[in-house]
């Protein structure tokens, strides 16, 4: 499986868990970065690593997703510059997961539902907060608030081969932070069916510990 994932140091990426609940071996997953063009492999920014450790929520719930986090821990770490750089994690998120929002996804996924093409470059769209009274109807009770938000509207959306990826908001202060993992959803841009997406900062403790106190949650300024 193709996922997205976000650097947030650099020996440390996040990811979704079902992205890697199959296969927690190592050996068989490399990360790339610093890449704009998928299908390229000579990108002057790009860098290619291997995989230490994988290390899958305790709490994850593979039908639906739910807890749907994971961390990838790399063999060498990655060098920043102006393709690559980690992002931010927030301590909270109440106002930024507040309608309308100003959510940004990004991905190199499907155009489509069942469409078996990948785009060759990153894409990104602007995902509205559906409030969780709205997306509570349309998904049956299958929505976990604690630690899952939905987002999108017919027409935007992320899709098949984004999952992994991250949500993002600019905060006053120019720094972007995360605040949702791409996870899952019913079709792709459809009316009444919107994406979601896990929360970040539910897991702030989970990634401190993970990550040997390496990543830590801020204070959104």
């Amino acid at each position: 499986m193709e996922c997205g994932g976000s650097i947030i140091a650099p020996g440390w990426v996040l990811t979704a868990g079902h992205c890697v609940s199959d296969d927690l071996n190592p050996k068989n997953y490399k990360v790339k970065a610093g890449v704009f063009d998928e299908a390229k492999s000579d990108e002057e920014a790009e860098q290619v690593v291997t995989v230490q450790a994988i290390h899958l929520h305790p709490d994850y719930h593979a039908h639906p997703p739910h807890h749907d986090i994971a961390l990838i821990q790399l063999s060498t770490p990655l060098t920043f510059d102006e393709h690559t750089q980690p992002v931010c994690l927030p301590k909270t998120d109440d106002a930024q997961l507040t309608a309308p929002g100003d959510l940004w996804v990004t991905g190199w996924g499907t155009f489509r539902e069942g469409g078996d093409l990948l785009s060759r470059r990153l894409r990104q769209a602007d995902v509205p907060i559906v409030d969780p009274t709205t997306c509570e109807k349309e998904y049956r009770r299958l929505l976990v608030e604690e630690v899952e938000f939905c987002a999108g509207k017919p027409g935007v959306d992320s899709c098949q081969g984004d999952s992994g990826g991250p949500v993002v908001s600019q905060a006053d202060s120019g720094s972007w932070f995360q605040y949702g993992i791409v996870s899952w959803g019913k079709g792709c841009a459809e009316n009444h069916w919107a994406g979601l997406y896990a929360r970040v900062s539910p897991f702030c403790d989970w990634i401190s510990t993970t990550t040997n106190s390496t990543v830590q949650c801020q204070d959104v300024l």
